[in-house]
């Protein structure tokens, strides 16, 4: 299937990501939805047209690997299963494929915004510099806080832009969780995210082929996710929800209208 993908890929214009710039959105709204990796190469042909694709060195597939720190009580990803309106992600992101590597901070704000900021550092950080924990605290509420790494989320990305440049959509597959020994594998989940400076689904191509298939936005969130299934002592009630969906989702267990039972 991954062959399929990439041949898919190919239909594309690229966009460097310099050229991509102008679709950044670090302050956005984010809409999230779950499919079987059955259904993209079907969803990115009907999109080819609509869109460009991230190229880095002839590659458009990129490995990402992610780290995510919390609180000592966990107090982030309390907040997330909790529902409140504001929370914050704190994690450092590896491009693998270019050797770039970021700490990043994401604040869900009221009215559904998400303002993400980031700062180059030289690599994943097992234990926060000086440099990562003076930023921390200059754009959290997370004073002298005791952050301590919790999750490591690995998977592989396809990045779309349109061909207008009013929106990104990010597309992961080959989901893993691991840490502390303990792991969680998705190969056939794939988890695609759009990303607009507004909400509007009418002008996106993406969102209305989705549609078409009767994929709706789930909200799915890797790292709790992640968290909820690989620590088995926190409390996830709020995510068992979404857990059962992706479940049925990679085990082929999904119908989409117009495309066929996996």
């Amino acid at each position: 299937m991954i062959k399929k993908i990439e041949a898919v890929c190919n239909n594309f214009k690229p966009i460097s990501l310099k050229d991509m710039d102008a679709a950044n959105f670090m302050d956005r709204i984010e809409t999230k939805y779950s499919i079987h990796k059955d259904l993209l190469p079907t969803i990115l042909k009907k999109v080819s047209k609509d869109y460009n694709i991230l190229q880095i060195d002839n590659l458009r597939i990129f490995p990402y690997s992610t780290l995510y720190y919390d609180t000592e009580n966990n107090s982030l990803y309390k907040s997330h299963h909790m529902g409140k309106l504001l929370r914050y992600k704190i994690r450092y992101r590896k491009y693998l494929a270019c050797d770039l590597s970021f700490l990043e901070i994401k604040r869900k704000t009221t009215g559904d915004r998400t303002i993400k900021n980031r700062i180059r550092i030289d690599d994943i950080e097992m234990s926060l510099s000086e440099k990562a924990r003076g930023y921390i605290e200059e754009n959290t509420p997370f004073q002298n806080a005791s952050l301590e790494p919790k999750i490591y989320t690995n998977f592989s990305r396809i990045t779309l832009v349109s061909n207008s440049l009013n929106e990104r959509a990010t597309i992961d597959l080959n989901i893993h969780f691991e840490f502390n020994g303990l792991d969680q594998s998705f190969d056939n989940l794939v988890i695609i995210e759009v990303k607009k400076n507004t909400y509007s689904s009418s002008s996106s191509a993406l969102i209305k082929t989705l549609r078409h298939y009767r994929v709706v936005p789930d909200g799915i969130s890797k790292y709790c996710i992640g968290r909820a299934l690989i620590e088995k002592n926190l409390k996830s009630n709020n995510f068992r929800l979404g857990i059962k969906t992706i479940n049925k989702i990679n085990d082929g267990k999904y119908y989409y209208i117009n495309f066929g039972q996996h």
